[in-house]
Formats: C-alpha cells, sequence, structure tokens
C-alpha cells in the first residue's frame, strides 16, 4: 500500500484529536493539601506565588487554568473542522459527554453535604467538586462560541439544560468564579442561557443575531465611509457660493 492511501484524511483527523482532548479533559486534577494565605489570580497565573501561601482554592486555580488550555485547544480543534454537520455533531457528543460527568459530581457532593464553602480536604469530593467546575466551564466555552448549535441541542434534550443550570448556579457561589476572567465568563454564560437578565449592550457575536449586527456595522461603516468625500465636495462648494473678492479692471 502507498503511502498517498496511509494518509488520515483530514476530517478523520480532526475527529481523533477532538476525542482524545475528550478523554483527557473529563478526567479531573487533583489538589495537594492547602496552606492558610490567599494570593492574586496575577501570581496563580505567572507562577509567582509560593506553595506556602496558597489555600487551598488558590492551589486549585492554579491547576484550574492549566485545565482551561485544554479546553480551548478542543474548541479551536471543533472550529477548525470543515462543516456545519460536523461541528453539530461534535458538540452534541461533547454535551453528552459532560451530561454523563455532571450529575455523579452533583450527586456525590450533595450526599457528601458539601455547599460552596471552603475547598475540601476530603480527596472524593475534591474530585467530584472539581469535575462539576470544569465541565461546566468547558460547557461555557462550548455555548459562548457555538451559541445556535448549543441551543439546538439543548431544546431536544430539556433535561441537559435543566442540569447544566443547576450546576452553574452552583459554580456561581463558589471562590472560584467569585472574580476575574473566571467570573466574567460564567456571567456570560449565565446571560446566554437566559437565568439572569441580559445586560442591554449583551450580544454574541457567533450567534446568528450577533454576526447580522457585524455587518449591519460593517455596512454602515462602509456608506458613511463612501458618503464622507461627497459631504465634503458639497460643503466646499456650498463655501464658494458666498460673497468672493474679484480683480478691478484696471488689475486686469
Amino acid at each position: 500500500m502507498g503511502k498517498e492511501n496511509m494518509r488520515c484524511p483530514a476530517g478523520v483527523l480532526n475527529l481523533y484529536l477532538v476525542f482524545f482532548l475528550v478523554l483527557h479533559l473529563f478526567v479531573a486534577g487533583r489538589c495537594e493539601d492547602p496552606a492558610k494565605e490567599n494570593v492574586s489570580d496575577e501570581d496563580l497565573a505567572t507562577g509567582n506565588a509560593s506553595d506556602q501561601k496558597l489555600s487551598g482554592w488558590d492551589v486549585y486555580k492554579r491547576l484550574f487554568v492549566h485545565k482551561r488550555v485544554d479546553h480551548k485547544d478542543a474548541v479551536s480543534t471543533i472550529v477548525a473542522m470543515e462543516g456545519y454537520a460536523k461541528q453539530y455533531k461534535m458538540i452534541n457528543i461533547l454535551l453528552e459527554n459532560i451530561l454523563k460527568v455532571l450529575p455523579d459530581a452533583q450527586t456525590s457532593l450533595q450526599q457528601a453535604g458539601y455547599y460552596p464553602g471552603p475547598f475540601p480536604e476530603n480527596t472524593d469530593i475534591k474530585d467530584a467538586l472539581s469535575r462539576l467546575l470544569e465541565n461546566v466551564a468547558f460547557f461555557g466555552d462550548i455555548l459562548l462560541r457555538f451559541p445556535d448549535m448549543t441551543h439546538d441541542v439543548l431544546k431536544k434534550h430539556q433535561e441537559w439544560r435543566t442540569i447544566l443550570e443547576a450546576a452553574v448556579v452552583f459554580c456561581n457561589q463558589t471562590q472560584l468564579y467569585s472574580e476575574g476572567v473566571n467570573h466574567e465568563q460564567l456571567n456570560l454564560v449565565s446571560q446566554e442561557l437566559g437565568l439572569i437578565e441580559k445586560d442591554p449592550n449583551y450580544l454574541n457575536p457567533f450567534s446568528k443575531e450577533g454576526k447580522m449586527a457585524q455587518e449591519q456595522q460593517m455596512l454602515q461603516a462602509a456608506k458613511s465611509a463612501h458618503d464622507k468625500p461627497k459631504n465634503k465636495k458639497k460643503k466646499d462648494r456650498e463655501k464658494r457660493k458666498g460673497p468672493r473678492l474679484s480683480r478691478s479692471k484696471n488689475e486686469l
């Protein structure tokens, strides 16, 4: 068999990449034992925080940053896939996997009597909380980047929406989503799901409405740019219509 026949088609390769990412994404990271003091998100992101200063939530935030890189890579892979049908199928698969993880995580937390507060010390509760937080974040990436497809899938699975909404509310009460980029994203997710009132300026640029609004803005900008020279010439003509000094006959 020639090398040409052994090559993997780009579409199949993309599917393999996403499936590999899926297997990796749904494994929650473990956290080490926490220390006492809190540190800034900037120190966590740059790695300048020493382990002695990290609280339980700070340790987890540091691991969460790395997990988010995997989430972004997965979304980028879906964006690069050719064709609406392939993207839709992959989003459906990812949501299905997310919805396999969330109920178990929610049940484990409920049975343990854990509510948003200090980061848990029990390993099983840590893992359940990690799975919940990470899968909600990943769902948010998918929802905000592919809003129309995601809403369409959720319309067909109303029970999924109920589980996701409860998970989003829970995450919003944790320290992970209390400030910064994570808080901003969860706020957008809550607006997109209709859990909170939408900001008057809220518009998802990846939705049909958002794309139409962008096209309108581009058309308006092009029209304004096209009209400017005409308006300038018109103003120049109006200026010239007024009284003007002329040469006297002697000068001629």
